[in-house]
């Protein structure tokens, strides 16, 4: 367990910016906020460099995000002199970490495990099936996830995995070529459920990321509304060209 002080923290601006992306990608009138998913962003704190360092493959192996979790972060604070308490476990296969972002009990965990090129090759997606979501369910068709939309939230991230960006890197690690980061489609999750979410305060996420999506591939949201009695969820497919799903998202929300 380590304790960290964030130096620059998540300030209002980068949320802005990623508000604005969001709605430029989803074809939203209005910028489209991600306040519990943007705390990702403060990975790129210089406080946080040496958690990213150990998020790095060991020789031979490729990191792939395995799931990403956002527990009570609602009201948590980020900002530039904030303490964080993080909690690393690593091993050869796989490594989480845990962040504890305040004493009431907020956290934020990344999971990762570490492939070879050849077993990241070998990944079979699964198929989104129309019964897999209700009669109701909304559908978002996202604009294309051009380079230069992917570049502009991975600036925001302070992520220079050339996985990314590079084509010939991503195909060395058994990509099929650059692959846009996961955390996109979960701020884009949490932003599609804040906007149907009337009347309902959303506390959690949990993502499941199951295969990757190209930079340049044209993908569309399924979202099943939320339902439920004290706790209500909504469920985020998140589904390629082919059915295939990159993405199963999970947001929980309460009555305000």
């Amino acid at each position: 367990m380590t304790t960290l002080t964030l130096e620059r923290g998540v300030d209002a601006t980068q949320e802005a910016a990623l508000a604005a992306l969001l709605a430029e990608l989803a074809g939203a009138p209005q910028p489209l906020a991600a306040p519990i998913t943007g705390k990702v962003l403060l990975l790129g704190d210089p406080a946080l460099w040496g958690v990213k360092a150990a998020l790095r493959a060991p020789t031979g192996t490729y990191a792939v995000q395995e799931s990403q979790s956002f527990l009570g972060c609602q009201t948590a604070r980020v900002e530039a002199g904030h303490k964080i308490v993080v909690h690393q476990e690593r091993s050869e296969a796989a490594a989480s970490f845990r962040f504890g972002l305040n004493d009431s009990g907020a956290q934020m965990e990344t999971r990762v495990k570490f492939l070879t090129a050849p077993q990241i090759r070998e990944m079979r997606p699964p198929s989104f099936a129309e019964r897999m979501a209700p009669p109701q369910a909304e559908t978002t068709s996202l604009a294309p996830l051009s380079p230069q939309a992917v570049s502009r939230y991975l600036a925001l991230a302070h992520d220079d995995n050339p996985i990314h960006t590079d084509d010939v890197m991503a195909k060395v690690a058994g990509f099929d070529g650059a692959i846009v980061p996961g955390m996109l489609f979960c701020a884009m999750a949490e932003a599609l459920c804040l906007r149907a979410a009337t009347g309902l305060s959303v506390s959690d996420v949990r993502a499941r990321f199951l295969s990757a999506a190209r930079v340049g591939a044209s993908v569309r949201c399924i979202l099943s509304p939320f339902a439920g009695a004290a706790t209500q969820k909504a469920r985020v497919f998140v589904v390629g060209e082919a059915d295939q799903m990159h993405a199963i998202i999970d947001v929980f929300a309460a009555k305000a």
